[in-house]
C-alpha cells in the first residue's frame, strides 16, 4: 500500500472493509534452523528475533528461506570492514518485506498487540524474600 503509514485501527475514525483472497493450507510451518556457519552475532540474533516476533505466525516456508538468505547477507556485510550502502538498501527492502517494522506491518493492515505478562508468581517470590529480610532485621 503506497503512501504514508496508516494509523493504528484504534486511532482511525472509519473502518473501511477490505476484501482479501484466502488460501487455506493444512500443514504447520516448521521454522528452519539458521544453518549458517559462524554467523555474525547480530545477524544470528536478528534471525532468532524473527522466531519470537508476532508476524512470524504468518510466515510461509518461502518467507523463512528469505529470512535465512537475508541473515547470510547481513552476516557477510557485518563481517566486512566496509559495508556497502547499496547492499544496506537491499537488506532494508528485505526487512520491509519480512514486515520487521511496525510501519510496514500497518501498511498491510497488521497490528500486533502484546498481552501483559503474568508476573504474579515472580512478584510473590520477591515479596516473600522482602518479608524474610524484614523479619531477619536487614532492610
Amino acid at each position: 500500500m503506497p503512501g504514508p503509514v496508516p494509523k493504528r485501527s484504534s486511532q482511525r475514525r472509519r473502518q473501511n472493509r477490505v476484501q482479501t483472497d484466502r488460501v487455506e493450507v493444512a500443514e504447520k510451518v516448521v521454522v528452519p534452523e539458521l544453518g549458517i556457519d559462524d554467523p555474525h552475532p547480530i545477524a544470528r540474533d536478528f534471525y532468532e528475533s524473527l522466531r519470537l516476533s508476532g508476524q512470524a505466525q504468518w510466515y510461509e516456508p518461502s518467507d523463512w528461506q528469505r529470512a535465512r538468505v537475508f541473515t547470510q547477507l547481513l552476516s557477510d556485510q557485518l563481517y566486512t570492514g566496509r559495508p556497502s550502502s547499496m547492499m544496506y538498501q537491499a537488506l532494508q527492502r528485505d526487512m520491509d518485506a519480512l514486515l520487521v517494522s511496525e510501519g510496514e506491518r500497518r501498511r498491510v493492515r497488521m497490528e500486533i498487540e502484546r498481552l501483559p505478562v503474568d508476573t504474579s508468581v515472580e512478584d510473590a517470590k520477591v515479596a516473600q524474600m522482602a518479608r524474610y529480610r524484614q523479619a531477619a532485621g536487614s532492610d
